[in-house]
């Protein structure tokens, strides 16, 4: 027979109503020639009879792989094929479906592979339980993924019936003791889940055992989401603090720091401090590395949100101080503040000799506060710093040097205690600069007079010299006067012009002043100097 008449034969077979068309194409599933048995498992496909189906899924590891393809693109097709064989009373059978179960992923039979698990006969138990595992992974899977269509049945619809089938199942661990029945309830339950809140909060619950050890030691992404989305919960059973304090490995760290961005809810940070430890605290060291920026700033976050004890905090603390990213440290010596006694200052001096200035600066805010021996000093030993960062520190950490504070206090200072204050007030008060240029400006001559002692006092007669210049043709003359005698300590050009327009000043005193300072600036007997005439 000429091929196109093979291949119209087998049409006809696919598509005729006569069930002998079945059989004939199955005694052919065999036929030497790779070309007649694939037509011959086409045609089986598209028909259907469970019988041609089963018949196709018996040969299906020996099948080439377009084939294999082709049946699983069948799967809902073909799933009526796989439940006669999970029923099959031959073991080769029922052990053939049930990994045709898992390849053709055939979620609607979890509840016949579920009867297997709680069926008298203990042969396919253990198989079985892993094929529900690995389908419900398989099923998770698919639903993180965005589908190009709608499924049908709908995902939702799949979810509960796989539960449903579960549920039994975990009620009566004790006769089966498959942990993997709990793994797979666990895969695609919800934390809100009653079956499992009613298995953690009963310790003598046949499952409860089994299941707390999974959720201590599973490292199964869904074991962690779990675990984690309890936290959101309004109440949590007794034992998940304890397994979240026993958890070291880094996959479940890293969800659980997850969980420290943004604003952490008050239910969350309630059930956090019911945490009394944390296990991988022993390896710090080494999970540190491993963690983002994010995260590491994450875990001063949850140090002070769980109850842990003042030693472990101070120990988490100083390996981020000594290890930790820069958002870290500073985030490590923004907690430092509630920590006192000697082993928070040790620490408190880690971070002041920090090599980054921002870490540096966020020490030194908390000097004072400490009330470190030297504080003071140190302090002012910053305001010269070469760091912006650092400078600006210490100026907010010495207040009491204000330009407001030393103003109400200036007229009681001795002379030296000014000077000794104004400078350091000029380098303290960001602001002084141009609070004093304010001051000179003032209408009140007596604030006028003060400002230009205070320019003085604060060296800062250079930065002031456009001010004392005006100030220098005041109306009143001891205004002018003492305007004059502190432009002596300038030397600029219009510094000097305004010194010999004062020369014509009609008040002698000021005039003879001028002459003073002139000849002082330019470094000869003011009797030596020749005044410009003066106009009656």
């Amino acid at each position: 027979m000429s091929a196109k008449g093979v291949e119209l034969t087998f049409q006809i077979l696919s598509k005729t109503a006569n069930p002998a068309a079945v059989s004939s194409l199955i005694s052919v599933l065999d036929n030497p020639h790779p070309q007649i048995r694939e037509l011959a498992v086409r045609s089986l496909l598209s028909r259907k009879e469970v019988e041609g189906h089963r018949a196709v899924l018996v040969r299906f590891p020996h099948l080439p792989s377009h084939l294999q393809q082709l049946v699983s693109e069948h799967r809902v097709r073909v799933g009526g094929a796989v439940r006669e064989l999970l029923r099959s009373p031959d073991q080769n059978e029922v052990l053939h479906g049930i990994e045709m179960a898992v390849l053709l992923r055939e979620y609607e039979v979890v509840p016949v592979l579920t009867h297997m698990v709680l069926a008298p006969n203990r042969f396919p138990a253990k198989l079985a339980a892993e094929a529900i595992l690995k389908l419900a992974e398989a099923f998770a899977e698919e639903c993180s993924k965005e589908s190009p269509g709608p499924r049908v049945p709908p995902p939702e619809s799949i979810r509960r019936q796989f539960l449903h089938a579960l549920a039994r199942a975990v009620e009566k661990f004790s006769s089966h003791q498959c942990p993997e029945i709990l793994l797979a309830y666990l895969v695609l339950a919800a934390p809100a889940d009653s079956v499992l809140g009613r298995v953690l909060e009963n310790p003598s619950h046949p499952a409860h055992r089994r299941l707390c050890e999974i959720l201590l030691e599973s490292e199964h992404s869904s074991v962690i989401r779990f675990l984690i989305g309890l936290l959101n919960r309004p109440s949590i059973p007794p034992v998940i603090p304890w397994i979240i304090s026993r958890r070291g490995d880094l996959g479940f760290v890293k969800a659980l720091l997850a969980l420290m961005v943004g604003e952490i809810p008050p239910r969350t940070q309630r059930h956090l401090s019911q945490v009394r430890t944390f296990r991988w605290l022993e390896y710090l060291d080494e999970i540190l590395p491993r963690l983002t920026g994010s995260e590491q700033v994450g875990l001063t976050k949850l140090a002070q949100i769980c109850g842990l004890r003042s030693c472990e905090i101070v120990l988490l603390l100083k390996c981020i101080l000594r290890k930790g990213e820069l958002a870290a440290r500073k985030a490590a010596v923004g907690a430092l503040e509630s920590i006192t006694g000697p082993q928070g200052n040790l620490l408190f001096y880690q971070a002041l000799n920090d090599p980054d200035p921002q870490v540096q600066a966020l020490a030194v805010r908390q000097l004072r506060k400490r009330g470190m021996i030297g504080a003071l000093p140190k302090l002012i030993e910053l305001l010269d710093s070469p760091e912006p960062v650092l400078r600006e520190a210490a100026q907010e950490s010495l207040e009491e040097f204000r330009f407001d504070r030393f103003v109400a206090a200036f007229d009681l200072l001795e002379e030296e205690v000014r000077r000794t204050t104004g400078k350091l007030v000029r380098k303290a008060d960001p602001n002084a600069l141009n609070r004093l240029r304010e001051e000179l400006q003032s209408p009140s001559r007596a604030r006028r007079l003060r400002a230009i002692a205070l320019a003085e006092a604060m060296d800062l007669v250079q930065e002031t010299e456009s001010q004392l210049i005006q100030l220098a043709e005041d109306p009143d003359h001891m205004v002018r006067l003492a305007a004059i005698k502190a432009l002596g300590q300038c030397n600029s050009e219009a510094a000097r012009q305004a010194l010999l327009r004062a020369l014509n000043d009609r008040a002698m005193v000021v005039r003879q002043t001028a002459q003073t300072v002139l000849a002082e600036l330019d470094g000869v007997n003011s009797g030596e100097l020749v005044l410009p005439k003066t106009t009656s």
